[in-house]
């Protein structure tokens, strides 16, 4: 789906990101470049399960010099504040990657995430959702915290509503970016700063299952 810039002047939010997020067995932390291995078999193990929802899955697979550019890219803009793009750890296992981006409104915080297909069912997306949701509202400069995802990805869109996110739009996907599974329809999910005390489930809610 297309991704509109900060083009207003507002200044970005500039995110203090730490070493990790962790709860119970759950682990987010930076990609180091040095885990591309590990990056390229869970991406490799689970392109048939994520090629429906992921167009970024059409051009696997990548040179791995690519994937290490990538990771390193990763890196940089975490130690730089801009974005915070993480791996998702289960137990210590690869259980797939998710992030905090600065790719729509001034103030707002996009989350994204994919898991590999033995790790669904289990509330982990929701997990790492609420933690990433949590760190946004501790940086400076965020008002909101969104989660964008296609009206046909059902089981996406459970994350933000389970998170206690209003979903306040739907609107047709850019035609540049779907995937096969796509309906074509963007679902756009919101929480904000006033409203996240307020709405967001209780931490033993959102804990995983085995």
């Amino acid at each position: 789906m297309g991704h509109p810039s900060n083009t207003d002047g507002l200044r970005p939010i500039r995110l203090a990101v730490p070493d990790e997020l962790r709860a119970g067995s759950l682990l987010l932390r930076t990609w180091d470049p040095e885990e591309v291995d590990e990056f390229e078999r869970a991406v490799l193990e689970n392109l048939e399960h994520l090629r429906p929802w992921m167009p970024w899955v059409a051009l696997e697979p990548v040179p791995i010099e690519d994937r290490v550019g990538r990771i390193e890219r990763w890196a940089r803009e975490a130690r730089e504040g801009t974005d915070w793009s993480v791996g998702v750890f289960v137990d210590g296992a690869v259980a797939g990657s998710a992030g905090l981006h600065q790719r729509r409104d001034p103030g707002v915080l996009e989350i994204g995430y994919w898991l590999g297909e033995s790790f669904t069912g289990r509330g982990v997306a929701t997990l790492a959702s609420y933690l990433l949701t949590e760190f946004a509202f501790e940086n400076e400069g965020t008002e909101a915290v969104e989660i964008w995802h296609d009206r046909a990805n059902h089981r996406s869109g459970g994350v933000p509503r389970r998170l206690g996110f209003e979903l306040i739009e739907e609107r047709p996907a850019d035609p540049y970016a779907r995937a096969p599974g796509d309906e074509g329809i963007d679902c756009r999910w919101r929480i904000t700063r006033a409203n996240w005390p307020l709405r967001r489930p209780s931490p033993e809610d959102v804990l995983l299952r085995t």
